[in-house]
């Protein structure tokens, strides 16, 4: 009997390419990364992969369990971490302003008083406004 197909899969051809280095050509230790991931093979189970960019190039990759580099994960809450961030950054940066004077039409009627402290408020519970 053949394994089930995961309802998210998805095939090699459309993972995107990426520069790759050995960690050593970006001053990287290798012992380190590889202390790491032999640390997650032994205490974080639920870990799909472990991707390390340095300076614009792939220099790890290695995936555990039934994962690989063309399964699709749910990213849901690690995407709103990440948008969470930048948000921040943004604000705190006063970026959110720059863009919003160079890209009017997008921000018509959207800004009230409040929402710097909804940001504020979600960013630090990262929740949704």
């Amino acid at each position: 009997m053949s394994q089930p197909t995961p309802l998210l899969t998805s095939s090699y051809n459309v993972v995107p390419v990426m520069t790759t280095a050995l960690p050593e050509e970006t001053a990287t230790r290798r012992e380190g990364l590889e202390q790491a991931h032999y640390a997650i093979q032994k205490e974080y189970p639920k870990m799909h992969s472990m991707l390390i960019v340095r300076h614009g190039k792939l220099i790890f990759e290695r995936y555990y369990g039934n994962h690989h580099a063309g399964a699709l994960n749910d990213l849901r809450s690690a995407t709103k971490s990440f948008i969470s961030i930048i948000t921040g950054i943004a604000i705190d940066r006063e970026i959110s302003l720059i863009l919003m004077s160079r890209f009017p039409r997008f921000f018509v009627n959207t800004f009230h008083t409040y929402i710097p402290l909804i940001y504020q408020k979600s960013l630090s519970v990262i929740c949704s406004p």
